[in-house]
């Protein structure tokens, strides 16, 4: 247990804050419980309480009328809604709304029409709603509710004095339910702090004793446990529980019943076991069942039935089928009576019950499919229940073993065409990323530029900047300790920073009223693969790939065709490949100044290029352009460089010789590009009707800016700095980068661009032209046609600080810079301008690289923030640019772009194709470092 600590009594103080101004009672005077009533529900014997108070309720209803029998109701709601949190709701109705929920709801409705105010009652009616919607799966509309039900019962807090404040178990209960329902968003610094102000709460009762803290110290765990982190230790909370326990039984024995101690150790081992598989310490949860087995005889409701499911799940992932299956076939009928469609409890239930049957026996693909099924159904329907971009794919990356659990169930070799087109949609759920959720949202932002959306989301993005700008301040703020003034000041932040976090809510709700067709286009879904055929010419291809732990799949998509592949090359296998590459890649960088680039391993690409690329292309039907979508581990590796033949003689064939090919963020990105990114005269038919992109009358062909002014040592690449070397409280600092390399090349490079066109029609900024600031206020960026940046690519840090990638720029003088202008174009700046590009070009180092984690993206922040703010397609790179090599590709690119407007993948290949051919920059670590993001055919217009 954590003892009080500073901050989360500020919390504490922010919600006090936040407390809505009520009356001192309600008009009408609620009719008492009765005793019997009361006793059921301090006892916890919620199956008594409830009918208890439904009869209370119904007798004072027929005499009295709703209104004076208002608090008979909402005891009868607390003794529903405590029991469908341990056996779940019953009693479903055709909406599939159980008893506990219908009775929340008709609460809140009846608390609404009432004037005044009652502590408990309102505090019921808003938490008990709340609660039950979160239990539903559907905690992002129940959060609202469990705020309001906590301030409620904050004023309730405020009203009692001394001890008995902290003691009040209705406040600790809503702390506790707020925790729960951000955890399961995935919101765990925000949970962390709601519980740490419980825990707080908790300590105190400790500390003086009072034995209501034994009594409350299981919930607390329960809780504590969905939360990883410092405020709850994890699973060591429950050994100390157990010890502490233990130690009042032999200290103070006269005050515990022995039944009463073993049900709560049993139930704290139980949980713990619980915990533990759910946070993926499946070994350690095994190991501990196995030092206590009889645990399998105890317990009751929902806490017994998690306990059996998580347990039957550890054991099939530690090898043991055998032990886990029938533990799991013991509690699955249970299973779908107890836990919505979208509980988390349900969703690992089945897919473990899948799981269990595959490794008993590996042909039963039908029933280990048919449990899948169920576990990816409540998965979608937790994704799509997302508000945010942030939530989509965090819920993606939540469920992604599901979405796998479902593909390796479905055998590619006797896949029929239904099934193949099922496992090629799990595959693509599994594969959203954060690029893909921003270009989904770029493109219905774009195809509503005018109307009542476009100034809803115009709102909205103001409410966010608001929000993030505060939570800066507000970190800043944290960081040392604040006078009472300043303490007020804080706590009105955190107030205002929830008063937004609110609006920007109402703003959802608002445009899906508006326009429910842009609610669907917001978010990024799976298309079909006949969609995806119809948006393709005869000479292109999709190939998507997955990899999981059973090996690599490959969808293969022409106009006419449709094939599945499965490689047994697993996730961790081919991440090994890869990283093996690219550290050969990244010694002939570091040795390329002594003439050394024949590290790179050729046999190791060729065999890669066998065991992915080579039993697909029969597939291809001659198509010689390809589009890739290739989540991690294999989004990393620019697919340009795999070897195809000649691995072992001195002029190896490269991808790149046979084929065009380009990147897309996912499979659905397809149809952005196409069909929303365009203008409606310029779309392919196989888009349907729909709006198109309104396109600005442009007067700028080009847009470049790069050469800033700096003082170091001429650069041989275009630089890789840390995010901590370079800031001071948030703001960069101009001496450090003005000490950063010069870059003569990106000079050479900008001047060669803008050669092949109009000089009217182009604008470029270098040197001391080319800051920070001038880029964000040249009107000529939001309509240039090509838009070039060429300079220094600054990575986030690995070092644990928060930071993001940028672009460097020159910087201010020493104390001039601000927000404003400090020298670095950040991702989150760079979300903000408003483009109208056919390509961005992002010639610096690692501007297409992930921060290299199993769940990142396919591409870095910086990229995902131009094409939020509107480029149509991206030239980007995956490690260290040489400055001269650079320079000569994007001069190609932009050359063969004037030749041939419309095809920027095709100018991209003959640029990397001249590269080649020269012996001084043959090698893949000069040639292949840039991709270029987009479609294949022709640009946007």
């Amino acid at each position: 247990m954590q003892l009080i600590r500073y901050k989360s009594w500020l919390l504490f103080g922010a919600l006090a804050l936040a407390a809505p101004e009520v009356s001192a009672k309600l008009s009408v005077d609620p009719v008492p419980a009765s005793a019997e009533l009361n006793d059921a529900l301090a006892a916890k014997r919620y199956d008594e309480a409830m009918t208890l108070a439904r009869r209370e309720h119904e007798a004072c209803a027929a005499g009295k009328g709703s209104d004076p029998c208002v608090g008979l109701l909402a005891l009868q709601s607390d003794a529903l809604t405590a029991w469908a949190v341990d056996h779940g709701d019953f009693d479903r109705d055709e909406k599939g709304e159980g008893m506990a929920l219908r009775t929340a709801r008709l609460l809140h409705a009846q608390v609404n029409r009432l004037k005044g105010f009652d502590g408990p009652i309102f505090a019921s009616a808003f938490g008990n709603l709340g609660e039950m919607l979160s239990l539903y799966g559907r905690p992002v509309e129940g959060e609202q509710y469990l705020r309001d039900g906590l301030r409620y019962n904050i004023v309730r807090a405020m009203e009692f004095q001394g001890t008995e404040r902290l003691s009040d178990a209705a406040l600790r209960t809503s702390l506790l339910r707020l925790t729960r329902n951000l955890a399961l968003q995935g919101r765990n610094e925000e949970a962390r702090g709601y519980l740490a102000a419980a825990d707080s709460l908790l300590s105190t009762l400790a500390m003086m004793g009072s034995p209501e803290a034994k009594r409350a110290l299981p919930d607390f765990l329960a809780v504590a446990a969905l939360v990883p982190g410092e405020a709850s230790g994890g699973a060591a909370d429950y050994v100390e529980a157990a010890a502490g326990y233990e130690w009042e039984r032999e200290h103070n024995g006269e005050g515990w019943d022995p039944d009463d101690w073993a049900a709560v150790r049993g139930r704290l081992a139980r949980d713990e076991i619980a915990f533990l598989a759910r946070s993926g310490n499946m070994a350690k949860a095994v190991a501990r069942f196995d030092a206590e087995p009889d645990l399998l005889r105890g317990g009751r409701g929902a806490s017994r039935l998690e306990f059996l499911t998580r347990l039957g799940a550890a054991l099939v992932a530690e090898g043991r089928a055998n032990e886990g299956a029938p533990i799991l076939a013991e509690a699955m009928p249970v299973v779908d009576t107890t836990w919505d469609r979208s509980d988390d409890r349900r969703i690992d239930a089945h897919a473990a019950r899948g799981a269990a049957i595959l490794a008993l026996d590996p042909g039963q693909h039908a029933d280990a499919a048919a449990e899948y099924r169920k576990a990816v159904s409540g998965a979608v329907a937790r994704v799509e229940a997302a508000d945010t971009t942030e939530g989509l794919v965090r819920a993606v990356r939540r469920y992604r073993p599901v979405f796998e659990g479902l593909l390796g169930a479905l055998p590619p070799e006797a896949a029929s065409s239904l099934t193949r087109g099922e496992a090629f949609e799990a595959a693509q759920w599994s594969s959203i990323g954060e690029t893909a959720a921003t270009l989904a949202k770029v493109s219905a932002r774009t195809s509503r530029s005018d109307g009542p959306v476009a100034e809803k989301e115009r709102f909205r993005e103001e409410v966010r900047a608001s929000v993030a700008s505060l939570n800066r301040e507000i970190a800043q703020w944290l960081s040392v300790p604040g006078s009472p003034d300043t303490d007020r000041e804080l706590l009105g932040k955190f107030y205002l920073r929830d008063v937004d976090a609110v609006m920007d809510e109402m703003s959802t709700e608002e445009i899906a009223a508006i326009d429910p067709a842009y609610d669907q286009l917001v978010k990024p879904r799976p298309i079909a693969a006949e969609r995806v055929q119809a948006l393709l010419d005869k000479d292109e291809a999709v190939l998507f790939f997955l990899s999981d732990e059973r090996g690599t799949s490959v969808f293969v998509l022409t106009r006419s065709g449709f094939t599945w592949h499965r490689s047994a090359l697993t996730r961790d296998a081919l991440a090994k490949s890869v990283e093996r590459l690219r550290g050969q890649i990244k010694r002939d960088l570091r040795e390329r100044w002594a003439g050394s680039v024949d590290n790179f391993d050729e046999q190791l690409a060729h065999s890669l290029y066998l065991e992915l690329i080579a039993p697909i292309e029969t597939s291809l039907g001659g198509a010689t352009r390809l589009m890739t979508v290739t989540p991690v581990p294999l989004s990393s590796l620019p697919l340009t460089l795999l070897v195809t033949a000649g691995a072992d003689t001195q002029k190896p064939q490269f991808l790149i010789d046979r084929y065009e090919i380009s990147t897309l963020p996912s499979v659905s990105s397809l149809y952005s590009l196409r069909c929303l990114l365009r203008p409606a005269g310029d779309r392919p038919a196989g888009c349907g009707p729909g709006p198109g992109r309104n396109r600005p009358p442009s007067q700028t062909i080009l847009f470049a800016a790069g050469d800033p002014a700096l003082k170091g040592h001429s650069g041989d690449d275009r630089g890789i700095v840390e995010y901590s070397e370079l800031f001071q409280r948030g703001i960069a600092d101009p001496a450090r980068i003005m000490a950063m390399p010069s870059l003569p090349g990106t000079r050479r490079e900008i001047e060669g661009v803008r050669s092949m066109f109009d000089p009217g029609q182009t604008i470029a900024l270098m040197g001391s032209a080319a800051t920070e600031g001038s880029v964000k206020s040249n009107p000529g960026l939001a309509n240039a046609r090509y838009v070039l940046f060429s300079t220094h690519g600054l990575l986030a840090s690995e070092t644990g600080l928060d930071g993001e990638p940028g672009l460097v720029f020159t910087p201010p003088l020493a104390g001039a810079q601000s927000d404003r202008d400090d020298g670095l174009l950040t991702a989150s700046e760079a979300a903000q301008l408003k483009l109208a590009a056919d390509i961005v070009v992002l010639s610096a180092c690692n501007t297409a690289s992930s921060n290299g984690s199993a769940e990142a993206d396919g591409l870095s922040g910086l990229a995902q923030s131009f094409f939020y703010a509107g480029a149509g397609s991206l030239l980007v790179s995956h490690w260290p640019l040489d400055d001269e090599a650079g320079a000569e590709i994007v001069t190609h690119l932009f050359a063969g772009i004037e030749k041939h407007p419309g095809a920027p993948g095709a100018a991209f290949r003959q640029a990397i194709l001249a590269l080649r051919a020269k012996d001084d920059t043959s090698s893949p670590a000069v040639w292949a470092p840039l991709v270029f993001v987009g479609t294949t055919d022709r640009g946007v217009r």
